[in-house]
């Protein structure tokens, strides 16, 4: 037979409040690197376009 401490309490609801905090830290993490991927692949372009090599 094992302790009561080892079994969860399974009346109490699932802690909603540290959830959206780390919901949004990942959003946050999210969108930032959909940013530098937006602002790199556009500075890539202006590179490629401006020292573009005709032939």
């Amino acid at each position: 037979i094992l302790p009561d401490a080892y079994y969860e309490d399974v009346t109490q609801p699932y802690n909603e409040i540290s959830r959206v905090g780390e919901d949004s830290f990942a959003v946050y993490i999210a969108v930032s690197i959909a940013a530098f991927v937006c602002i790199l692949l556009a500075s890539l372009l202006v590179l490629i376009n401006k020292y573009n090599l005709r032939r």
